[in-house]
């Protein structure tokens, strides 16, 4: 007769647990397997999660930072401006357009996205860095895959008196079997150097890193020294941090989203706000240290000019055309080599006063200069989509208001988000692009740390962008090229990085008393500056950003999980792409109840041994998706158990003699 020994690998029991679903049970009592015996799965319990009933756990307070660049849609309107003395004349310059280095007002906006930077010239020594080398967790071992993560890099950028800034890379998820020791990815990023070293660090929590295989990286073959022999134009991109603590708790998505939207929405987080700049003249309004808003998402030039020169008296503000793929007819990409500034003495200059009492030293004039212009996101929030269960960045961008019914002596504020229809726009270098202009400004995401809370929990994968610094532009002076790299580019997608108006069939009708005539091409000749509504649609609807949670589904992506068991024997499991010989049973999501999946053996694959006897000691568990990824936290939770059976085979009493 038979008899059968049942086995507990249960990970709540075990002394060596990777992640949920990964770890190692030692076995007090060894068990032999000898010839005929069988093994198979008897039953499993993955405590997976309900997304239903998914809540974002809180255990120790979180110190969020999202950090931002900043960015205006270049579009048609807003070049120019009717001073109160000296007539129209340019408000945005457009440097390195020769011979004027202005531009008609025909050839003025290319509705690309045009990223506030800084600029300086300098010929200090810094670092280039091409790449890192990718280094992984036992990359010659079962444990194949690596990445579906964040990486968090810290360096210093290369203009006078710059803080040290923060960027996400996102490392996708890689299951190949055949992979390398040194795994190199591109970054191009421009640091200020040390003692000869770069200000460059990887600054990402080991213990994160450890969970999605990956080590650490190494950025050093990848690091060059640049030594310029003159002073060059550095151009860098603006980034700023914006630090908020979520406290202990257990939250749902939707109280999550309201704390998050609380704290990002205050117009005084940075400082006090006042509606006038500066009690002194015209001419000194960045000595100002109160500001109409308060916020790294939103500020405007002339605010933006005081933050620099308090660094350095060597920065100025700009905007480069970063937006990669800017292609001229000819093929010429132009991306990163063009920049524009305000014209900060005219800016300055035309201004509006009023009087206020202040006692007891009488009468002051404040100063309120109607030139400064915002950029940025005046709104900024997450929200909720029923419709795909995620949670989303709703809106992080500056509307084009429209349908203003008042006029520059009367002013109603009744306008409405929406979107322009922008002409075609060709001359002086720049891309001919007709389009529809979705927004004034907006912010991207430059790191959303840490990314054990927006990643893991709140499921935002690659949103974040980062600057490649490997374009060139000229100098102010007419003829002079760069020597090195000082320049760079972006790469976004509307939905993916950033938000605007979402660009449906319905702009194509006027939401007022046009409503049957289409919209005209905006040109900034006519009294559109005025508010005229012609060329302009409204709509409150944007194109969002989702995560990659889904929450509110019981529907799994796939129907079921594949359970290895790793120890003295191994049976094949042959696929197109990959070949295991641990897989020891296809666990069935179907049979899901009170968060917990279970199997009763229907899906596990028997195994007769054959040869020398086998002292089983340890189980190495690893539950996986069907691509053999491992499974995140919004899949498992830690309550997960495995039962072996094994039927010793029937002994053959011996012969009586």
């Amino acid at each position: 007769m038979s008899s059968l020994t049942i086995l507990q690998l249960s990970q709540s029991e075990s002394d060596n647990v990777t992640q949920n679903g990964v770890f190692t049970t030692v076995l007090d009592t060894p068990v032999l397997l000898e010839e005929g015996d069988v093994v198979q799965v008897k039953s499993v319990y993955l405590d997976t999660v309900i997304a239903g009933a998914g809540t974002i756990p809180v255990t120790a307070p979180i110190n969020a930072t999202l950090s931002v660049a900043k960015y205006i849609q270049n579009y048609a309107l807003d070049q120019d401006y009717t001073y109160a003395v000296g007539g129209a004349a340019p408000l945005r310059i457009y440097e390195k357009d020769a011979p004027t280095n202005t531009r008609t007002v025909d050839n003025q906006g290319d509705n690309q996205l045009w990223w506030l930077s800084e600029v300086a010239s300098s010929d200090e020594e810094y670092f280039e860095i091409a790449g890192f080398n990718l280094l992984l967790k036992d990359y010659k071992t079962t444990v194949r895959g690596f990445g579906r993560c964040e990486l968090l890099f810290r360096y210093t950028p290369i203009t006078p008196g710059a803080v040290p800034t923060t960027f996400s890379y996102h490392i996708n998820y890689n299951s190949n079997n055949k992979i390398d020791k040194v795994n190199p990815l591109e970054l191009n990023i421009q640091a200020k150097s040390l003692g000869g070293s770069p200000m460059f660090q990887l600054i990402s929590d080991p213990e994160y890193l450890l969970s999605h295989n990956i080590t650490g990286v190494d950025f050093v073959p990848f690091s060059t020294l640049i030594s310029p022999g003159t002073a060059e134009q550095r151009f860098q991109l603006q980034t700023e941090d914006f630090n908020f603590t979520i406290p202990i708790g257990n939250y749902t998505p939707a109280e999550m989203i309201a704390f998050i939207n609380d704290e990002l929405t205050g117009i005084e987080h940075s400082g006090k706000v006042q509606e006038f700049y500066s009690s002194g003249s015209a001419a000194t309004p960045i000595t100002q240290t109160e500001w109409p808003v308060s916020s790294p998402f939103l500020t405007t030039c002339l605010q933006n000019t005081q933050q620099l020169h308090s660094r350095s008296a060597d920065l100025t503000g700009c905007f480069v055309n970063a937006s990669s793929g800017q292609i001229q007819p000819d093929g010429t990409d132009i991306s990163g080599t063009k920049y524009m500034v305000y014209d900060l003495a005219k800016m300055k200059g035309e201004f509006r006063a009023a009087v206020q009492a202040a006692p007891p030293n009488g009468p002051i004039t404040q100063y309120r200069p109607p030139l400064d212009r915002y950029f940025g996101a005046n709104e900024i929030s997450f929200g909720y989509d029923a419709g795909e269960n995620k949670i989303t960045i709703q809106q992080a961008h500056m509307p084009i208001y429209v349908n203003d019914s008042g006029t520059a002596v009367n002013i109603v504020n009744d306008a409405v988000p929406g979107a322009i229809f922008s002409g075609a726009l060709t001359g002086l270098g720049f891309v001919a692009n007709s389009g529809i202009s979705t927004r004034y400004s907006g912010l991207a995401f430059t790191a959303m740390s840490p990314p054990e809370f927006w990643t893991n929990q709140m499921g935002f994968t690659n949103v974040c962008v980062n600057p490649q610094y490997t374009a060139k532009c000229p100098y102010p002076d007419p003829g002079d090229t760069p020597t090195n790299n000082n320049s760079f580019t972006m790469t976004t997608a509307d939905g993916v990085n950033v938000t605007g108006a979402y660009a449906g069939l319905d702009l194509a009708v006027q939401h007022n008393s046009h409503l049957f005539q289409r919209p005209q091409f905006a040109d900034v000749n006519t009294a559109e500056v005025q508010g005229d509504p012609n060329g302009t649609t409204s709509t409150a609807d944007t194109t969002s950003i989702f995560s990659n949670r889904i929450w509110n589904n019981n529907l799994a992506d796939e129907g079921y999980f594949l359970l290895d068991v790793a120890t003295n024997f191994s049976q094949n499991m042959i696929g197109k792409l990959t070949t295991t010989n641990n897989t020891q049973s296809i666990v069935n999501r179907y049979y899901t109840a009170n968060s917990f999946t279970s199997d009763q053996g229907a899906g596990s694959i028997v195994y007769e041994h054959v040869g020398a006897p086998q002292m089983l000691t340890s189980f190495d568990v690893r539950v996986r998706n069907p691509d053999r990824s491992f499974c995140d936290a919004h899949t498992l939770t830690n309550k997960n158990t495995v039962f072996i059976e094994i039927q010793k085979a029937r002994k053959t009493p011996p012969n009586p003699k």
